[in-house]
């Protein structure tokens, strides 16, 4: 299945509608980079964000980078002539100094050698004035009962679509999940559930200045929150 199909084409009409809220609230936080020049749009899925960005931002240049194969051939075709867009598969290749960079939907896929690395090319990456806009789920408390229930009503028994997972990760305890391999020996958290938007607030608040916090798609906090973005800078 693409990923626009699990996403912003999905059948649930709430689901698409959470995702054009959260979609909304990314932008909304990127212009806090008055006119950027060069944006990275790090894990960047199937590129429809890069392309909203370069709509949004006409002068800049934009590099959309993805390391996973199968979504990376969903960008390419997706961005294919777009004369402002270029695709990466390696991020070690992408020249620091940008402005804006963008990451969504990436963090809580990553078990913590690839956290680590991708936190140290984001900063790598950045200028040292730039704006970092990060998006990640909110996976605790009710957020988490209302998910589980919504997966276990479509494919119940799944690794997050079990009661008892659920159930823990709802109490604010999320459990455990299975790394996968990916590609070029990275590895990967399929699941969303499991993965602690508190941990990972901690972990940015340590190394990066936050300039900007909100919930999607209502920002009244992480019990009626899908989302956590950040809006931050390097120290």
């Amino acid at each position: 299945m693409s990923y626009e199909r699990q996403t912003r084409g999905d059948a649930s009409r709430l689901k698409r509608w959470v995702q054009h809220r959260r979609l909304a609230d990314a932008i909304r936080l990127t212009r806090l980079a008055p006119q950027p020049s060069h944006i990275v749009d790090y894990g960047a899925g199937d590129g429809a964000f890069s392309l909203t960005l370069a709509s949004i931002y006409p002068g800049a240049q934009i590099t959309c980078f993805e390391p996973v194969p199968a979504m990376r051939e969903e960008a390419l075709r997706l961005v294919a002539g777009h004369p402002r867009i270029t695709i990466a598969d390696n991020e070690a290749l992408i020249a620091s100094g940008a402005d804006l960079v963008v990451c969504t939907e990436v963090f809580e896929h990553l078990p913590p050698a690839e956290f680590q690395r991708a936190l140290d090319e984001i900063e790598r990456i950045s200028r040292p004035s730039g704006l970092i806009v990060l998006g990640v789920p909110v996976e605790t408390g009710p957020p988490a009962f209302a998910k589980g229930l919504f997966r276990m009503v479509r494919r119940y028994g799944e690794e997050d679509a079990q009661p008892s997972r659920v159930l823990a990760a709802t109490r604010g305890r999320p459990p455990q999940r299975s790394a996968q391999p990916v590609s070029d020996g990275r590895a990967y958290f399929h699941a969303h559930l499991g993965f602690d938007h508190r941990a990972f607030e901690r972990a940015i608040r340590a190394r990066f200045m936050v300039q900007e916090r909100c919930f999607s798609p209502w920002n009244l906090g992480s019990w009626f929150a899908s989302e956590l973005y950040l809006a931050v800078r390097p120290r």
